[in-house]
């Protein structure tokens, strides 16, 4: 969400001890989970979301060389997809 400037929201809900935690991006929700605590809600939340962006957005996997000062920017990315297309 950061790289895309979209907004990031968590809300949680308490019920004692454990928590419900509801995750959305741009009041989209992606996650709405139970945990028994609220940094347990959120990590399962986060679990949650990420997996269903993967079936609906592109993944980019880089591998890291090491001692790379590399960057690969967002710039490059679209630029590299439009010579290919």
């Amino acid at each position: 969400a950061d790289f895309n400037h979209m907004l990031l929201e968590y809300e949680y809900f308490f019920q004692g001890e454990a928590a419900r935690c509801v995750l959305k991006v741009e009041n989209q929700v992606l996650a709405d989970v139970n945990g028994v605590s609220k940094v347990a809600s959120k990590n399962l939340a986060a679990s949650q979301a990420l997996a269903k962006l993967k079936t609906m957005c592109w993944v980019i996997q880089t591998k890291k060389a090491v001692d790379s000062d590399v960057k690969v920017s967002k710039e490059d990315m679209l630029n590299e997809f439009i010579e290919l297309n």
